[in-house]
């Protein structure tokens, strides 16, 4: 955020749907039947094809698709931050922090941002969110003109202390 502030860098957030649905199984893993589908009898077991929210391995199997989809697209993760990705060539710069599923790209060109956005969707369901103005459920307010950004939790506080019967003590 500092850098983006600094730079003046475009901030765009992506939110991958259902993320850990996309991770590739190395192992055979099989599962009791779902309550209300039953093939056979109900001693029968499924075999997964895919990964699932719940598996032990599905935040390691979604770090290894999102790794490679990233870097099939040209971008390098940096050593000394694993969840950093970096797209570098020629004039076009692009820095992508990720926290699980949720994406943000920054970089001083919104062309590339669009176009890497979309070859995202190509690859992973995504929603762009659009210009970043919530990370990690804290408000992004930008002040270009004082190359300055404002994180904030105003709206978390004030439904807390509602939430605690506390909201005309203070405001």
């Amino acid at each position: 955020m500092a850098l983006a502030a600094v730079e003046d860098l475009e901030l765009r957030s992506v939110d991958i749907t259902s993320a850990f649905t996309n991770g590739d199984l190395d192992e055979e893993i099989y599962m009791k039947q779902p309550e209300g589908f039953h093939i056979g009898s109900s001693s029968q077991v499924c075999r997964l094809r895919k990964s699932l929210y719940g598996l032990k391995q599905s935040a390691c199997q979604w770090n290894k698709k999102l790794h490679s989809v990233l870097t099939e697209l040209g971008f390098s993760c940096i050593e000394s931050d694993r969840s950093v990705y970096i797209y570098s060539n020629g004039e076009v710069c692009i820095i992508v922090p990720i926290y699980i599923d949720d994406i943000t790209l920054a970089s001083k060109s919104p062309s590339a941002i669009d176009k890497y956005v979309q070859l995202l969707s190509q690859h992973l369901k995504c929603r762009d969110l659009g210009p970043t103005r919530f990370l990690l459920g804290v408000a992004v307010e930008r002040d270009r003109s004082t190359s300055t950004l404002k994180l904030h939790q105003h709206q978390f506080i004030l439904d807390l202390l509602e939430k605690y019967g506390m909201s005309g003590d203070f405001f």
